[in-house]
């Protein structure tokens, strides 16, 4: 039986670092604060989200730029039926992050060249 590697490490940036001139991170998994637990499936949503984003904080410090889109704290892992609506945050948190930071830009328009 195979689990997803997100389960012992959600964010890999170990093997790139060293090996790779610009480190672009994606972290989809924002804990929002929560003031109550409504079902036993939001309970185990949660504690599933908070094992996985363990160790987090130290693996975005070794990226460059990490893109974080804060609006999907709101859906769980199991909000399939939402999944237009969670790629257009995504979507949107990444053109937010190109446009407002210069070394992606620049890299950008050097791809486009």
């Amino acid at each position: 039986m195979y689990i997803d590697g997100g389960i012992l490490n959600n964010f890999p940036v170990e093997p790139l670092v060293g090996n790779c001139d610009l480190i672009i991170g994606s972290s989809c998994n924002h804990l929002p604060v929560v003031t109550s637990i409504k079902s036993f499936g939001n309970l185990v949503d949660r504690a599933a989200m908070i094992a996985i984003n363990s160790g987090l904080n130290t693996h975005k410090m070794l990226c460059d730029i990490v893109i974080e889109p804060h609006d999907l704290g709101g859906y769980g892992i199991f909000d399939t039926d939402a999944v237009d609506e969670i790629f257009m945050i995504g979507y949107e948190e990444g053109l937010k992050t190109i446009n407002g930071n210069e070394k992606l830009k620049e890299l950008i328009l050097a791809q486009k060249k």
